[in-house]
């Protein structure tokens, strides 16, 4: 994860141990499917980072994203 906090670091938003989200788009050498590389799930319109593994946000087009670690029952943006 050094490489990208280097990288992007003025554009984090958030960052965890195996992902970030970032107000730029990664470069695309960068993105993939091996051991390693991210993984693009998404861009956000808007969005609200409250903890580690705590966040939601609403795509462009419109769906709402909502993740929090070990919630059983799904909660809405």
């Amino acid at each position: 994860m050094t490489h990208y906090i280097m990288k992007y670091g003025d554009s984090i938003c958030y960052i965890d141990t195996d992902g970030i989200k970032t107000t730029s788009m990664i470069d695309p050498s960068e993105v993939g499917t091996k051991l390693g590389m991210m993984k693009y799930e998404g861009t956000l319109k808007e969005a609200v980072f409250i903890a580690p593994k705590v966040y939601g946000g609403i795509s462009e087009n419109l769906e709402m994203t909502v993740k929090v670690k070990g919630l059983k029952n799904p909660i809405t943006y």
